[in-house]
């Protein structure tokens, strides 16, 4: 889900994987401002920024994104293309040279080394009063999204050997023990941003909050996907997963078959938009549907969808507009309850357009969402493709594509490998392994050069973890048969 814009937020809603980092106008400024001004110029100047403006970045802030409006609706000017499914080519077809299933010796010690760095942050990160994990080593503030892959990285560290069952349980049952007390936002989901330390809510600015400044849907079906992994797989902690999702009013972020986020403004108070993009969307709606929500146009990527060509191999581009394909919520989908032919479908056309790059650049591409030491934004979306643009890097408040920074993504290396093992993934995690430090695991290396991105995070830190399970057990970590149904909590 750092995790959405999203992109995974208003651009898609782990993002969106990743938000805590866009200043908005606090109550001080507004009052200053509406003393200053007419009313309806406020307003107005309030609709600007929720709807489509752009405030400034905090600095140094290597947070995700808060949620935020939809895009505006001129860029939604293309319509679905019902045969858009058809034009990709199958999962199970041939692959091209390069691609084909294959191991290899050297990218297995790189990913096992990377798993116990990534358990090294956990443990360096974790907190006990609330069994959380900071965003990054000087960042306290979480999203859902990040909470997830806190959860995710506790059940893959248990079931890897990392860490012994009781210590495991210790961990990820303070969390959902936090999670079960935790302050909800009009008391119907879980706010978007929390203190790691302390377990509050927090507002648009980081500040203590009675109940936050809105939810976002897609972090939040990232979460809802791991509290069915958790109760499903793990017995001793079904009870704590039902009774956190016992609480929530999931039928709140649902409506008219897609996912809603909500965020409180200063002026206008709090309003509901439609959240996610190709991926994203479909990725967060599976959560919602494990636990009996339904979100039936959300679930369909090609709902939205015509098909556009990357470097010469078909991609679905998101008609909406101010989409993000991007490998993040689909090796996750494959890794956490499997691949379906749609998902199959997906996932090859996103790994093919990465590796069409590489045989036309000789660049090593394999792209993500993922925190970075480079300022203004310090986090930063990859995509394969955005707005029918190839390759595009965006972030939140950037107002479009930007021309850096470009890195290989070391978690969706790791997991593509996984998922997808062959000469070409295996040469992508040599690559993010060539970059890492005695410090720990980097978010990434840049393009080009074995030069860590920078920002180790704790959705790099669970990703990776994942990514080492999937590879040691072979199969989705939710039974296929569960993960095809669902059921309110019991």
């Amino acid at each position: 889900m750092e995790s959405a814009l999203h992109l995974r937020h208003e651009f898609l809603g782990r993002g969106g994987h990743a938000l805590s980092s866009r200043r908005r106008l606090g109550g001080g400024r507004v009052r200053r401002f509406v003393a200053g001004t007419m009313a309806l110029a406020a307003a107005g100047a309030y609709v600007w920024l929720v709807l489509g403006g752009v405030p400034p970045e905090r600095s140094g802030s290597p947070a995700r994104p808060p949620g935020g409006a939809p895009p505006p609706p001129e860029v939604a000017d293309l319509a679905p293309d019902p045969e858009a499914a058809s034009l990709l080519p199958r999962w199970d077809d041939a692959w091209a040279a390069g691609l084909e299933p294959a191991t290899d010796s050297a990218a297995d010690v790189v990913a096992a080394g990377a798993a116990e760095r990534a358990w090294a942050f956990m443990v360096r990160n974790y907190s006990p009063r609330t069994g959380l994990v900071r965003a990054h080593d000087d960042y306290r503030f979480v999203t859902m999204w990040d909470v997830a892959s806190a959860l995710a990285g506790y059940y893959a560290a248990g079931r890897l050997g990392l860490t012994d069952p009781q210590d495991y349980r210790e961990r990820a049952g303070r969390a959902l023990r936090t999670l079960a007390t935790a302050p909800l936002f009009e008391d119907r989901l879980f706010n978007k941003v929390y203190d790691a330390e302390t377990g509050a809510a927090l507002d648009a600015e980081t500040l203590p909050s009675a109940d936050g400044y809105g939810w976002s849907a897609v972090d939040l079906g990232r979460l809802l996907i791991w509290l069915r992994i958790l109760h499903d797989e793990d017995p001793d902690l079904a009870p704590l997963a039902n009774s956190v999702v016992a609480r929530l009013d999931l039928e709140a972020a649902l409506g008219d078959g897609v996912l809603l986020g909500r965020e409180r403004g200063p002026i206008l108070g709090s309003r509901s938009y439609q959240e996610g993009r190709i991926g994203y969307e479909q990725y967060a709606a599976r959560g919602f549907a494990l636990w009996g929500g339904a979100a039936r146009t959300a679930e369909d990527p090609f709902a939205n969808a015509v098909i556009d060509t990357v470097h010469g191999r078909p991609v679905p581009r998101d008609v909406r507009g101010a989409d993000c394909l991007t490998s993040e919520p689909i090796v996750l989908a494959g890794m956490e309850f499997g691949w379906d032919a749609t998902w199959g479908e997906l996932a090859r056309a996103t790994l093919e357009a990465q590796h069409a790059r590489y045989l036309a650049t000789d660049t090593v591409t394999i792209v993500s969402e993922d925190a970075s030491s480079t300022p203004p934004h310090y986090f930063y979306y990859y995509c394969v493709s955005s707005g029918g643009e190839p390759f595009v890097v965006t972030a939140k408040g950037d107002g479009g594509g930007i021309d850096g920074p470009r890195w290989v993504s070391a978690k969706a290396s790791l997991a593509w490998y996984a998922l997808a093992p062959s000469a070409y993934t295996a040469l992508a995690v040599r690559t993010v392994g060539d970059g890492a430090g005695d410090e720990g695991w980097p978010a990434g290396v840049l393009e080009g050069a074995p030069i860590p991105s920078g920002g180790e995070n704790v959705n790099t830190a669970g990703v990776t973890l994942e990514a080492a399970l999937y590879a040691s057990v072979g199969a989705p970590f939710l039974n296929p048969q569960r993960a095809e149904g669902s059921s309110a909590p019991r």
